[in-house]
């Protein structure tokens, strides 16, 4: 049952912190963090799974919140990773605008209205809350979150920042049991940001 349980617990973060895959954009995809700048262990990995239910689907899957409704998004990327095939995971998603400073506008208020997450997670209902959180400022403008949710009788804590460098919007999310070092979070956002041309 152990065993079950950790399996589970995997596919769960992992869904959590990917939502649903959209199609890349080449130019945009070169532009995304790789498996080399991860620290050793960590892997590219191809999660699977849907999110469902209200606004936890824009928080712990940043391919929903990154289309943001009234703007025309024009590119996307994404990349997910997991650490030894296991948990914390991570994900970096990436998208181009008509309006940039517009949509990140929209995305921001999207998350800072969702203070109470619920929902479905691969059959798996999970809850918890949402809120800001205080972070080092990223790019031209940026905003960290952070959803502290139940799985499965389990607490998964995913960090988020959202934050715009010209005209593109970055999402980079982190979660697991144990999650990041606040320390390897920052990390994983400098390197996501500096690659952004």
């Amino acid at each position: 049952r152990a065993a079950v349980t950790s399996t589970a617990l995997v596919t769960l973060t992992l869904a959590l912190v990917s939502g649903e895959a959209c199609s890349a954009t080449p130019r945009l995809s070169s532009e995304l963090v790789s498996a080399t700048q991860m620290p050793k262990g960590w892997s590219v990995t191809s999660p699977t799974g849907s999110v469902q239910a209200g606004c936890l689907s824009d928080v712990v899957g940043l391919s929903h919140v990154l289309f943001v409704k009234g703007i025309k998004q024009s590119s996307s990327a994404q990349i997910f990773f997991e650490d030894n095939q296991s948990i914390p995971a991570a994900a970096e998603m990436l998208a181009t605008y008509t309006n940039a400073t517009g949509a990140y506008t929209k995305i921001v208020a999207s998350l800072n209205g969702c203070k109470h997450v619920s929902g479905d997670i691969l059959g798996e209902t999970v809850t918890g809350t949402m809120k800001t959180k205080v972070f080092a400022h990223y790019a031209n403008e940026s905003q960290a979150f952070t959803a502290n949710t139940l799985i499965m009788g389990n607490k998964i804590d995913v960090d988020v920042l959202i934050a715009r460098k010209g005209n593109v919007i970055v999402g980079v999310m982190e979660g697991g049991l144990p999650g990041f070092s606040v320390r390897q979070f920052q990390n994983l956002i400098a390197k996501a940001i500096a690659k952004i041309h």
